[in-house]
């Protein structure tokens, strides 16, 4: 996981959110995130979320 950007990171966590993925795997991601210091309540996220929907769009 440590070869994941950040951005890449961020996306899988809420595409497996999305898709009611396996919680062993969601909860491995949110393990990941807290040890970049990276949490849903972040602007680090938000700006990260904001960045995929203008990407998507």
């Amino acid at each position: 996981m440590e070869h994941l950007s950040d951005q890449l990171l961020i996306e899988a966590y809420l595409k497996a959110r999305e898709y009611h993925l396996e919680g062993d795997f969601v909860a491995l991601l949110i393990t990941e995130l807290d040890r970049r210091g990276i949490s849903p309540s972040s602007d680090q996220f938000e700006r990260n979320c904001n960045h995929l929907t203008l990407n998507h769009e």
